[in-house]
């Protein structure tokens, strides 16, 4: 059955290529629209604008765990072959739950390691190349 109301946000998973992102303390999804400057002189003294291009991204930020099922290393490998991954985003594994899948590539990957007693952390960039789509969990 779909979640219904607000959505607990510990629900949310990001997945690439079908296995969540281990040990993620949050993840992000933006999706943004350029917009493209028509002023002229019939514009009077406001700016004047018209849709441009989409594009989308995600991050999270995951603990660092050398032995992670799908982690810090597995993410390292796909950016450095320059791959495009697939991504799962804003999944809750509940079925009738909708989410966003698209094909993107890793951009951004940066460990902090704090001091003693403190949790080393990562955190992922990924920008899509195309349209992402919604679907649904069965």
């Amino acid at each position: 059955m779909a979640t219904t109301n607000v959505v607990d946000g510990g629900l949310l998973l990001l997945k690439i290529a079908g296995t969540t992102v281990a040990k993620a303390t949050s993840h992000s999804f933006s999706i943004n629209m350029a917009t493209r400057d028509i002023t002229n002189k019939d514009s009077g003294e406001y700016v004047a604008k018209l849709g441009g291009l989409i594009s989308w991204e995600c991050s999270a930020d995951a603990l660092y765990a050398i032995d992670a099922a799908y982690g810090f290393e597995d993410l390292f490998t796909a950016l450095k072959a320059r791959t495009a991954v697939t991504v799962l985003m804003m999944r809750t594994d509940v079925s009738g739950d909708a989410y966003y899948t698209g094909s993107g590539f890793i951009t951004s990957l940066e460990v902090t390691g704090g001091n003693e007693g403190e949790n080393a952390t990562y955190s992922v960039s990924i920008e899509g190349t195309a349209e992402p789509t919604k679907a649904d969990i069965t």
